[in-house]
């Protein structure tokens, strides 16, 4: 009798077929929030679900999975081949990873999932081979991923010359800025790079948004202006010793503009700045 009140409500008496049943009907549900099927290895909400999928493929692989089953799945848009489901998991990842750090820099030593990690730098390197399907390349762009390591580090200085720059109004950091001799060192290798030809057009315009000084004596005028800035802002003059040991290079720019100022034939632009600042054109120091 109970069996017969079972088989009405179509219970499934065999264990891996109601097994298959429940993981197609949370596939499905999988499918209505996400939208789509690709469930990452380390899926943490349903592992159970990720590696009964690895398996199905694994069993497709074999031609083991009756084929009312493989339509049943491909309904949903589940893809059994391995290679194309391995690029899609590591996707999923990859989105996964945007979602909880903004961004889909992962590091090339990324201990909470090394896989992700090694694909990300697969698809570099497929890219700069011409190799890299011109949809997956697509979809890849969408999220925002960086094909060159290095532009990250670009990036990053740049961040701080953008910091530099609304802190103090300029880009005209000194040659050796001793609070951050690595942002001292990059503003120079800019301008460097742009002589050779090796700073790409983005670059330079990022950099002009900025007001970035691509001339080096106009460039090295200004940093030294900007020491003179800070020395007047510490000691409440600008008085700087000609040999001075902090700077020996301000200490005698400043006896130069008195110099020219002198003889009349300092810019006047230059004049009013360095009088705004308070500078005594009569000190001898």
């Amino acid at each position: 009798q109970r069996v017969e009140l079972l088989n009405e409500i179509d219970f499934i008496w065999d264990a891996e077929s109601a097994e298959w049943m429940e993981m197609m009907l949370a596939m499905q549900r999988f499918h209505n929030h996400y939208g789509h099927t690709y469930i990452p290895k380390r899926w943490k909400e349903n592992p159970r679900l990720a590696r009964w999928l690895q398996r199905v493929r694994s069993d497709h692989e074999k031609g083991v999975v009756p084929e009312v089953r493989v339509q049943l799945l491909t309904e949903i848009g589940v893809t059994l081949d391995q290679r194309s489901t391995l690029w899609e998991q590591m996707f999923a990842a990859l989105v996964e990873f945007q979602v909880e750090h903004s961004h889909v820099n992962v590091p090339e030593e990324y201990p909470e999932n090394s896989e992700l990690a090694w694909w990300v730098g697969t698809q570099r390197r497929a890219h700069k081979n011409g190799n890299l399907d011109a949809e997956r390349l697509a979809r890849l762009n969408m999220l925002g991923f960086i094909w060159d390591p290095s532009r990250l580090i670009w990036q990053a200085t740049y961040k701080r010359l953008c910091t530099f720059h609304q802190q103090y109004g300029h880009c005209a950091v000194p040659r050796k800025w001793s609070e951050n001799m690595e942002l001292a060192l990059w503003v120079g290798a800019q301008r460097t790079n742009r002589k050779t030809g090796d700073l790409d057009e983005a670059s330079i315009q990022a950099l002009d948004a900025i007001g970035f000084i691509w001339d080096d004596t106009v460039a090295k005028s200004e940093e030294l202006f900007f020491e003179l800035t800070r020395f007047q802002e510490r000691f409440g003059h600008c008085n700087v010793p000609a040999q001075w040991p902090e700077s020996p290079q301000l200490g005698l720019w400043v006896q130069f503009q008195r110099q020219t100022y002198r003889r009349g034939a300092l810019d006047p632009e230059r004049t009013t700045r360095l009088d705004a600042l308070g500078i005594d054109w009569e000190w001898l120091g």
